[in-house]
This record gives C-alpha cells, structure tokens and sequence, in this order.
C-alpha cells in the first residue's frame, strides 16, 4: 500500500501595506531574533534613522524604505552619516523595491548591511509566526483609542523617557500618550 503524506503548506507571504507597516515590521523581526527595539520614526522627519535596536552590546540603526525604484547611493550615503552621528556600531538599510549597483558597492566599502524584498520574506518566514514577531508587531502597530491616529515613540524632553503619542497631535491636537513598553528597552533574554 502506497501512503502519500502531503506537505504541510507554505507559509502565506507577509502582506505590507505600507512604510509605517514596514517599519513595524522590521522593529518586530529585530524584537523576534532578541534585540531590544526603539522606533524612531514615523510621522515627523526621524534623521534617517527609523529604528535603533541594541543586542549583545552593540547598537544598530535602521532605515526602512518602502518603495517601487531600487534605492540609490544618496540614501545609502545619508545612512552612513546616521552611523556616525548616532555613533552606533552598526548599520542596515531595508527596502521593499533593492538597491542599485552603486549602492550596493557604497554599502560593501562601508560595511552597511543591505536588506532587500527577498531577504526581507526569507526573514518574516524564519520569524513571523513566533509568539514574539506576533506579539511585537501589534504593540508597534497599535492605534490611538481617541482618535485612531497611529501612535509613535516619543520622548519626553525635561526626563528623556520615551512615551508613545498620538500621530494626529499636530493636525487634529489629540494629547493621548501611553508609557513605553519597558520591555522592548531592557536587556533581552535569548530569544526562541
């Protein structure tokens, strides 16, 4: 008797649906492999930094660009300038559209790490559907329960504590804020 066992399916392709999606997306990815995770972007100009995230001592920080043209050496360059000025040991720039040639000899000449759609998949398939990634990637991607702006990580100015706000501040004056998770900013035990 010939007894055929069916593959179990793929897992079903991460959808995004837009920049901030993306750069919850990768904030969770890092949280997932054991990095504790800062946003530092959003809906104000962020520097050319979206995320810092801290592991094993060392800091890193994060572009993110969710685009339809490959990225080009200027923003790879202005990546590197983030570096330095944010004086952390590493740097990773990911993109939903590749980078071009120039680009990518910069980043190998500068040791930037370069992460593009299909490495970005690779990785949501590694980590997506663990306890961790779920869990990180719907504190990041919460709403404003007032006026359902997305909330974005702020700092207090006077103490330096980082707090989420509301997005609409600006446009429609909401003042909701919520503490940060001072869990995503701690020392992470190895990750599952």
């Amino acid at each position: 008797m010939l007894i055929h066992i069916q593959p179990p399916p793929a897992p079903k392709p991460f959808e995004l649906e837009g920049p901030f999606d993306l750069e919850r997306c990768v904030a969770a990815l890092f949280y997932a492999s054991g990095s504790q995770v800062i946003l530092e972007g959003g809906m104000r100009p962020d520097g050319g930094v979206d995320l810092l995230t801290l592991h094993g001592g060392r800091s890193t920080v994060i572009q993110c660009k969710y685009w339809q043209k490959a990225v080009g050496v200027n923003e790879v360059r202005e990546l590197l300038g983030a570096k330095i000025d944010f004086q952390a040991s590493d740097a990773t720039f990911v993109s939903t559209s590749g980078f071009t040639e120039n680009a990518e000899l910069f980043a190998r000449r500068n040791r930037l790490t370069l992460i593009d759609a299909n490495q970005l998949q690779t990785a949501l398939t590694r980590y997506s559907q663990t306890r961790e990634f779920s869990e990180a990637f719907a504190y990041f991607s919460r709403k404003c329960p007032k006026c359902g702006g997305t909330l974005v990580h702020r700092q207090n100015a006077a103490s330096k504590e980082p707090f989420w706000g509301c997005s609409s501040f600006a446009h429609t004056g909401c003042k909701h804020s919520e503490p940060y998770d001072r869990r995503l900013l701690e020392p992470r035990a190895k990750a599952s």
